[in-house]
């Protein structure tokens, strides 16, 4: 770590740092342990300068971690989940990206619980987490588009034209084929009434088993925490990842998920054909990102 930085880390936390632990699982902010002299383990995450998300696709902005905390504040109904910022530093240069120190949340990712996890505890989980997720729903959109720091929408429509401009941006910048992203814009385009009336929700955007976080407690495997919710916006819940692949599902885990979610499902063709297309431009845009990261 720079040490101009670990000497800021100190004056924020008002202590010294004994020491500073990389953590590897994300692609886009970094991320660190920091141990101070006095008090609790803390999280420090670093977001992309504006620089550097020039060179990135169109939807991965610097701003990821101040929309994440207007998310965390409207985000009530689950305040106990979520790490409690301590500090949050807003950049004011190009060459460097904001950052906030975090309380550690509870628990570890989901995703490495699984293997151990038996079949009543995994129906459990995705129980839960579609609780979890019902919760996040509850919010109901103000417009369209990210809480904060950004462009808003009055339209699920104008949204998705509006993220499909950035695609096709992105298409010209790694040489992928346009007509995916071609094809939605004349899709919504088309539907653009039907699309038009869609009441729009809070949703994480990446509600992924590495975002969700448990912990075993006595009555088994329970959900302790959520993470990265820089994506946060404000959209048609059928774009919600989980529920566009639990749709398609009708597996035990995806049955119990649909149980705790407890929310309305029955969506037309249409928003589930704009939610997995909008699914696979993420995947690809992304992709081509990675595919370019040393």
């Amino acid at each position: 770590m720079d040490e101009t930085l670990h000497r800021e880390l100190e004056e924020i936390l008002g202590c010294t740092v004994i020491r500073s632990q990389r953590i590897d699982s994300g692609s886009i902010n970094q991320a660190y342990r920091l141990d101070p002299k006095s008090g609790d383990t803390v999280m420090l995450r670093i977001a992309p300068s504006r620089e550097q998300t020039s060179h990135l696709p169109s939807w991965l902005t610097h701003q990821g971690l101040r929309r994440e905390q207007s998310a965390i504040a409207r985000l009530t109904a689950i305040t106990e989940l979520l790490p409690i910022t301590i500090a949050f530093r807003q950049s004011t240069s190009d060459d460097w990206g904001d950052l906030v120190i975090q309380s550690v949340v509870p628990g570890m990712p989901a995703s490495q619980v699984f293997p151990i996890m038996t079949t009543g505890q995994r129906l459990a989980y995705h129980r839960q987490l579609g609780d979890l997720t019902r919760k996040i729903h509850q919010v109901d959109a103000e417009w369209f588009g990210p809480l904060s720091h950004g462009a808003k929408y009055p339209t699920w429509t104008d949204l998705v034209l509006a993220d499909c401009q950035g695609f096709l941006e992105d298409a010209s910048r790694w040489n992928l084929p346009r007509e995916p992203f071609d094809a939605l814009i004349e899709l919504v385009t088309e539907s653009r009434l039907a699309l038009g009336t869609v009441d729009g929700v809070l949703i994480h955007s990446d509600l992924v088993p590495d975002h969700v976080f448990v912990e075993r407690r006595p009555g088994g495997w329970e959900i302790s925490g959520l993470i990265d919710l820089e994506f946060a916006r404000f959209a048609d819940p059928v774009s919600e990842g989980l529920i566009f692949e639990m749709l398609q599902r009708s597996d035990p885990d995806s049955v119990a998920f649909k149980d705790g979610y407890d929310r309305n499902l029955e969506v037309s063709e249409l928003r589930i054909d704009v939610a997995r297309r909008l699914q696979s431009a993420w995947i690809a845009t992304d992709r081509a990102r990675l595919s370019e990261s040393p």
